[in-house]
């Protein structure tokens, strides 16, 4: 179906919610860009209720309830390449074994071929690297950065990973400028619905939607504001973006 009318948009999209991606810490932002990197290449944006009720726009749901901030309690520290799990990382294991037919009850384990010891046994990867524990009671830090420092090549090599170069060369600051003018959140996010439905959205839609003041026309959408967005959302710009940040 094609769109030529703001109100034949689909009934989830307010503008006015992405207000306050303006007022959010770089790390939140960076976030929002890691949840469209991960839902795009994990096709999760064709489930069912995805834009009513998983879309992420600076809010942090949970069922009906809004889950509170409480400082720094509920994290530790982390860097660019070495995350600790967080309750979110979980989420998305359970839902890839979900999706792919793994059921694990006790000591039962079903999943194709594999035994339960070969399952329960299996290396958690995902499609941007490896989960890991790290023994920082016994072990002393050289000895942990050596082991590490060979354990990098083995895992790029079994996981067949190679280095990629960044895909925006600004600096952070500018990028986040033309997150905000962009008001590219919004703007992704139709066009994952668009993917999700086979709709397509006339740039003269887009334009009066996204840009109400008139900022940008249909031309610089498709000229500016598409290519910056198709650079922003992946792994490779987010990692620039995640050293940056943490180096600031």
């Amino acid at each position: 179906m094609r769109i030529n009318k703001k109100s034949d948009l689909p009934k989830w999209f307010d503008i006015e919610k992405y207000n306050k991606i303006k007022t959010l810490p770089d790390d939140e932002i960076a976030y929002l860009i890691l949840c469209r990197c991960n839902d795009l290449l994990a096709g999760r944006y064709n489930k069912e209720g995805y834009f009513d009720n998983v879309l992420y726009c600076g809010e942090l749901c949970s069922d009906d309830k809004i889950i509170k901030r409480s400082g720094n309690e509920c994290k530790i520290s982390s860097s660019p390449s070495i995350i600790p799990i967080s309750i979110g990382h979980l989420n998305i294991f359970k839902n890839y074994l979900f999706d792919i037919g793994v059921n694990i009850e006790d000591e039962y384990v079903k999943y194709n071929h594999l035994s339960a010891y070969e399952m329960h046994n299996m290396s958690i990867t995902s499609w941007s690297g490896v989960v890991c524990g790290i023994d920082l009671l016994t072990k002393q830090d050289e000895t942990i950065i050596n082991e590490l420092r060979v354990l990098l090549k083995k895992w790029r090599r079994e996981l067949d990973f190679e280095e990629a170069p960044s895909l925006l060369n600004n600096s952070w600051e500018i990028i986040k400028s033309k997150i905000i003018n962009y008001n590219v959140f919004a703007f992704f996010d139709l066009q994952l619905w668009q993917f999700a439905t086979g709709n397509s959205i006339t740039g003269g839609v887009l334009s009066v939607t996204l840009y109400p003041e008139g900022e940008y026309d249909s031309t610089q959408i498709a000229q500016t504001i598409k290519p910056f967005s198709d650079k922003l959302f992946t792994y490779e710009t987010l990692e620039k973006i995640e050293r940056e940040i943490s180096n600031k």
